[in-house]
């Protein structure tokens, strides 16, 4: 638990948090749940390390993030009492794609926050 608890707090320090998923094609039994998707975040350019597909990121402009689309495969297995005790996840590392964003695409972990809270505050008490 404390691991998945850091790398997520990484996610949240990097500002990395805003993602979604597309093509979903999720399977569950008494082991776990398994899956593929397109998975899509907007990543800060200082996690990519460089790696584009147009070319060098290196923006100049501090705190840019690209939209990054990749396909994974994950299975989350399931001790006997059925609570989660594990997340695998694979990535098909030739199905990255990073693209020059439009800034008024891009959503910020506050903006995402603003347009989620109407659905939030639906399943929240």
């Amino acid at each position: 638990m404390a691991e998945v608890k850091a790398f997520y707090q990484s996610l949240v320090e990097a500002n990395a948090v805003v993602m979604w998923v597309n093509n979903q094609d999720i399977s569950v039994n008494d082991t776990g749940f398994s899956g593929e998707l397109e998975f899509f975040e907007f990543v800060p350019e200082a996690m990519l390390g460089g790696e584009t597909v147009f070319g060098s990121v290196q923006s100049g402009v501090p705190g840019e993030v690209y939209p990054l689309k990749r396909t994974l495969a994950f299975h989350w297995p399931y001790d006997e009492r059925c609570r989660l005790i594990g997340e695998h996840v694979y990535e098909d590392i030739a199905s990255r794609e990073i693209t020059k964003p439009d800034p008024a695409d891009v959503i910020s972990p506050a903006r995402a926050a603003e347009l989620l809270a109407p659905e939030i505050d639906k399943v929240l008490p």
